[in-house]
């Protein structure tokens, strides 16, 4: 998503009917995020779905240069797939 102000609650909606599951990815803190924006709308959709946020926890967070960073939190492409999985139990 390129914005998280007006964001497009139908197609969230619509993407939970399709595949029961939503993963939120982002690179920054999983709190007060895009993750945080997407669970309000599903919440207020009343859909049941499988729902996880990826991203840095809330927590006092390590610094550095995002090539090492990354796989610390399994943001990744190797990180975030494994944790899809785990998440999707498949």
């Amino acid at each position: 998503m390129h914005t998280l102000q007006q964001i497009d609650k139908e197609a969230i909606v619509k993407a939970v009917r399709e595949t029961k599951a939503i993963v939120t990815v982002e690179n920054y803190n999983v709190q007060g995020g895009m993750g945080s924006i997407v669970a309000d709308v599903l919440i207020q959709s009343e859909v049941p779905t499988k729902f996880t946020k990826i991203g840095i926890p809330d927590e006092f967070v390590a610094f550095g240069y995002l090539e090492k960073i990354h796989p610390h939190y399994r943001l990744d492409p190797h990180g975030v797939t494994k944790t899809v999985k785990e998440f999707l139990q498949i």
